[in-house]
């Protein structure tokens, strides 16, 4: 029987650009290299649903438009029931809004990032990171598309960091090593980091961001994202 995942979809991408891509659960599953239908999805971002934990896969948490630092209700909630799968000891995989929700529940803070990253960044594991059961599928020295404006200040009680970059301090973190956070995206493919910031092209320009710049450095792969996913399916 295949592995099942359980996705707490915390935002999705536009509809124009899931024409090309596909949803986040299409995004994921090719990543992982599995079915789809292997990904059981809960939407908190709208129409607020939670899985039964007593039916609850490892998880994997999404990113999303919406920040930490608005404390919406359905955020709240969500984390406390990430609070609650960690005691029934269900793994838990969180990327971008996903990465700071974990951290912000479990006691870390969230603010803001001085400028905000977009694009492809390079990335450094950490001493700790190069021995992670997830983050040493990646070599020490990575790549991983990023598109966010908050950011992880302060760890929570026992995390590990396990990645880093040039601008950003906290791009990865474990914890009993059964969470893993990333800012980074290692879901988005080159097509998906590339429709995002056209999207924001404008108020990327407003903000003093060279947006030609940023997507003529688009990495031509997302093979570094496909070994992490890949690594917490084997894993769990």
């Amino acid at each position: 029987m295949a592995k099942k995942f359980t996705m707490i979809r915390t935002g999705e991408l536009m509809p124009e650009l899931i024409k090309q891509t596909g949803d986040m659960q299409d995004i994921f599953a090719n990543g992982m290299s599995i079915d789809k239908n292997d990904i059981d999805v809960y939407t908190v971002f709208d129409t607020f649903e939670l899985p039964d934990l007593d039916k609850t896969h490892p998880l994997i948490i999404t990113g999303s438009p919406a920040l930490i630092t608005d404390h919406d209700d359905w955020s709240i909630k969500t984390g406390d029931f990430l609070l609650e799968a960690h005691r029934r000891e269900i793994p838990i995989l969180s990327l971008c809004y996903g990465h700071q929700l974990v951290a912000y529940a479990f006691g870390g803070e969230v603010g803001f990032h001085p400028t905000g990253e977009y694009g492809t960044l390079d990335l450094f594991l950490t001493e700790y990171g190069k021995k992670d059961r997830l983050f040493s599928a990646v070599p020490e020295e990575f790549y991983g598309q990023a598109v966010h404006i908050n950011t992880v200040t302060k760890l929570p009680n026992g995390a590990k960091l396990t990645c880093y970059g040039k601008n950003e301090p906290t791009h990865g973190f474990s914890l009993d090593d059964s969470i893993w956070g990333a800012q980074f995206h290692p879901e988005f493919t080159p097509a998906v980091a590339r429709g995002l910031i056209e999207f924001d092209a404008a108020d990327l320009t407003k903000r003093g961001f060279d947006v030609q710049a940023i997507l003529d450095g688009l990495a031509k792969d997302n093979k570094c994202g496909e070994m992490l996913l890949k690594r917490f399916r084997d894993i769990v």
